[in-house]
């Protein structure tokens, strides 16, 4: 709307597709709405504008999409304490020990659980001092972080849902992996890696599957991925990786 005189704005109206109607609404007010998520991610809603008090009261429609947040909790849940080395990799100075990792998959075919195209994604440094911090699995694949404070957080996020719905959708088990302290040296976390890389390998072999692995590490997980595959070379531990990125 275009007005010269801010001291005569018109009266808007304004009804959000949200079942309730029109609705007053004062300039420079907030306004939430919620909508009902009816099993479809993308929906076409349409908005209508109504200005009185001018010549012309008829509203202003706008259609647009909106995605709708859906959390949606892992198919399953390991820890990295409760894996063993299958092919034993330490490393030269002996303070470093694996760290601690939780690790969320979502299986391709969730009817079945079982890992046959494997993408692992490695989280990198989080400022936030709680234990596996605020930046999981369950955020990432909503495209909604949210803080202690249940304040929305790291907004430029939200595209990584639509990320892992695609890789899910093209038949890639998500293996999505959360370290407990990202502070921790890189290569306590690394060993972790190494672990976890050596359990979906033995996935891979029990469910007779010839995919190799996909390894995608975020920012400092880059560096804990690259060490972990380093370190798995370098004592003739098959790795398997056919395409390491960051």
């Amino acid at each position: 709307i275009t007005n010269k005189d801010l001291e005569k704005l018109p009266q808007v109206k304004i009804d959000f597709d949200d079942g309730l109607g029109f609705r007053n609404i004062e300039w420079d007010q907030i306004i939430s709405t919620y909508y009902v998520n009816n099993f479809n991610k993308f929906v076409e809603k349409e908005i209508k504008v109504q200005f009185l008090d001018i010549v012309c009261d008829i509203p202003t429609t706008f259609k647009f999409n909106i995605v709708l947040v859906e959390l949606i909790e892992p198919d399953e849940v390991i820890y990295a304490d409760d894996l063993d080395f299958s092919c034993a990799v330490t490393d030269s100075n002996p303070i470093y020990t694996p760290g601690q990792a939780k690790v969320s998959i979502r299986y391709a075919n969730s009817d079945d659980f079982r890992i046959r195209k494997p993408v692992i994604l490695v989280e990198g440094f989080e400022g936030s001092l709680q234990d596996y911090g605020i930046i999981n699995y369950e955020g990432v694949s909503a495209g909604y972080i949210e803080d202690s404070e249940q304040e929305r957080a790291y907004e430029w996020l939200n595209e990584l849902g639509l990320v892992y719905d695609s890789l899910s959708k093209n038949g890639y088990d998500i293996i999505h992996v959360d370290f407990k302290n990202s502070r921790e040296y890189i290569q306590n976390n690394g060993l972790a890696l190494v672990k976890i890389i050596q359990y979906v390998n033995a996935k891979l072999e029990e469910n007779k599957s010839n995919e190799k692995l996909v390894v995608i590490g975020a920012s400092m997980g880059g560096l804990i991925s690259h060490y972990a595959i380093r370190m798995m070379e370098l004592q003739d531990c098959c790795h398997n990786v056919r395409l390491w990125a960051t």
